[in-house]
């Protein structure tokens, strides 16, 4: 029942309806003018109502909205909520991940954020361990000031700290009511003085004692060494008498130690709910003069009770109901609410999830900065391949010298009388170009023979690195002859030698500062040739390109499928956008075909989460199977 009560007066739709009669919360009727009463209102159900994936600031921040806080204010009220809550710490944290008591906390303070004049309290400190509970009492008289609050509460000490005017259900049915004196005085049972005895203590004449000061006192209880009488409130004037006498005569008596309190709310709730049940459910509640309490509210109004409700025109009411008819007529979940429809309700829709989707980016952004970066990391990786495949061009020119060849070149000559002057020119060429020579004249072997003992002295490897050409000047018939000679291994050398022995002759006849450069110019390749080439190097690296550039792709859409596996667990609608590279002269065509993939590989995903349960398994199964079918 009272859950009920609670859930008409500040449920912000009022989900259950009044059967009859009305109720106004800060001047506002709930029937007539909920929009006022929501403005005015701040609600802490019995049970957390929080978004799990919303932080503690993200929460006051959106019921401070609600309520209108103005949003130059917001920021400033919901530090300072956070502060007097003691949540600094996890300002931050999902409110999943708060502790129960951090939670009911947290629905405190959205009860009290944004100035709200009335606050209904439903067990607000239920899960909190007593030092939680004592803070939050704290905050609760700290924003009392210019405030309504109804609170409900199992806790008796609760109730007595902060209630000014405290009332007992029992059954469903308001007991009694008024301030916590009041109901002391009148359901308690009166003072209880507890007496602590040593072993020389005599319980009658102990009782005798102190009956002589107060007749109607009773011995309540005797445990182990602790007596407790009850003395009534009307006697309280004679106990000033009573604990003199107790402590001047503690040792004859027996007495160790003595005190006295005043009856709990906790037994006024014991003894308020043992009449109810003996009394019944049917009876009216029990009423009685509050002493000293005058109800202004209530003053010049012709009003009835009837289990504990009063209707507006003062008959009673109670619920019946059995005998509502077109219930659904008094529900003002859509009332006063007109409905978006068409194009509006279209674009209302797709902001609500593109607002949602850039949060859920934000939140988690080590899974979006995967989803960006994988993809363009292949990509970079293919067009890097692109880049470096070998192109098709002319081979560049190449001078014909020894220059190309490691330094300790040896150029062996031989030479006759005749051809002493010319030989000598070759062998000074030689040398000014930084290479040794070696004039074999005087040897009786043929040259041929010369060159064959160095290789056998040097050896055939060092042979084919040092002597790359040589020449044999000779006269035939009076005429001068000149042989070159060239090492086979390097493709250039017979080229080399000729341009050396061209180059004596130039020097010989015109001069030593006269020279001839020998370059190499190659034909550029016929286009049969460039093909070839193209498709040796196309066709191997062709396929691995593409490879990468839709294996990116493909991890690229499979990625979505995350945000849609969590919302379908969660049963929340979902939203997803794609993003697309290119890279080609023919950009128009490619970002066609990228549009057109993306319309038909999307719905594809959407589709295939329907299929998993975690979206671990989700993305790996999908990305394997774009890959295959790519391929």
């Amino acid at each position: 029942m009272k859950y009920r009560t609670l859930k008409q007066l500040g449920a912000k739709r009022r989900f259950i309806p009044p059967t009859s009669g009305t109720a106004t919360v800060n001047g506002y009727d709930i029937r007539k003018d909920i929009a006022g009463v929501r403005n005015s209102l701040g609600l802490c159900p019995q049970h957390n109502i929080l978004f799990d994936t919303m932080t503690v600031t993200e929460h006051l921040d959106f019921f401070a909205s609600l309520k209108g806080c103005p949003k130059s204010a917001i920021k400033q009220e919901v530090e300072n909520m956070i502060v007097t809550l003691g949540l600094e710490t996890k300002r931050d944290s999902f409110s999943s991940t708060l502790s129960g008591g951090q939670k009911r906390k947290l629905s405190v303070g959205i009860a009290l954020i944004g100035g709200s004049k009335t606050i209904i309290l439903d067990e607000p400190t239920s899960g909190m361990d007593p030092a939680a509970r004592r803070q939050t009492w704290d905050i609760l008289q700290k924003f009392r000031k210019g405030r309504v609050m109804i609170l409900s509460t199992h806790f008796m000490d609760e109730a007595d700290l902060l209630g000014d005017r405290i009332a007992i259900m029992a059954e469903g049915v308001v007991k009694c009511c008024g301030t916590s004196l009041f109901l002391k005085k009148t359901f308690g049972a009166g003072y209880h003085l507890v007496i602590v005895k040593n072993s020389s203590c005599n319980v009658p004449n102990l009782t005798l004692a102190i009956q002589n000061h107060i007749p109607s006192a009773i011995l309540e209880s005797e445990i182990s060494a602790e007596l407790s009488y009850l003395l009534p409130f009307e006697e309280s004037s004679k106990f000033e008498d009573l604990f003199i006498d107790i402590e001047s005569q503690s040792s004859q008596l027996g007495i160790s130690s003595f005190g006295a309190s005043a009856t709990t709310m906790e037994e006024v709730f014991f003894k308020v709910g043992e009449h109810g049940s003996d009394e019944g459910s049917g009876d009216s509640p029990l009423s009685f003069e509050n002493l000293g309490y005058e109800d202004k509210a209530m003053n010049g109004r012709d009003h009835s009770l009837k289990n504990g409700i009063e209707t507006a025109n003062g008959t009673s009411a109670g619920i019946p109901m059995k005998n509502i008819t077109n219930a659904g007529k008094f529900i003002e979940f859509n009332n006063d609410l007109k409905r978006n429809t068409g194009f509006s309700l279209a674009m209302q829709q797709f902001f609500g999830m593109f607002i949602k989707k850039i949060i859920h980016t934000g939140r988690n952004r080590i899974v979006t900065a995967v989803q960006l970066t994988i993809p363009v990391i292949f990509t970079i990786i293919a067009l890097s391949i692109e880049k470096a495949l070998p192109k098709v061009k002319d081979e560049p020119a190449m001078t014909l010298d020894l220059e190309r060849f490691q330094s300790n070149i040896v150029v062996p000559f031989v030479a006759d009388r005749q051809t002493n002057n010319i030989s000598n020119v070759f062998s000074r060429a030689v040398k000014s170009y930084g290479y040794k020579v070696e004039n074999d004249s005087l040897s009786t072997k043929t040259f041929d023979d010369i060159l064959l003992d160095k290789m056998d002295t040097i050896g055939l490897s060092d042979f084919n690195r040092e002597y790359i050409i040589g020449a044999d000047f000779g006269s035939v018939l009076g005429e001068t002859s000149i042989l070159g000679y060239f090492n086979g291994q390097p493709y250039h050398s017979p080229a080399i030698a000729l341009s050396y022995i061209l180059d004596t002759l130039y020097k010989y006849y015109l001069g030593s500062s006269y020279s001839i450069t020998t370059v190499n110019f190659p034909l550029p390749k016929s286009l049969s040739d460039q093909n070839t080439v193209l498709n040796a190097s196309v066709n191997g690296t062709g396929f691995t390109i593409a490879f990468l550039v839709l294996l990116g792709m493909a991890f690229l859409t499979t990625s979505f499928i995350i945000f849609l596996i969590k919302e379908r667990n969660s049963g929340a609608k979902h939203l997803q956008v794609t993003n697309a590279y290119t890279d080609d002269n023919r950009l128009g065509l490619i970002l066609l075909l990228l549009v057109v993939y993306g319309w038909a590989v999307l719905p594809f995903v959407y589709l295939l989460h329907y299929l998993f349960k975690t979206p671990a398994s989700g993305m790996v199964a999908v990305s394997m199977l774009n890959i295959i079918t790519v391929i």
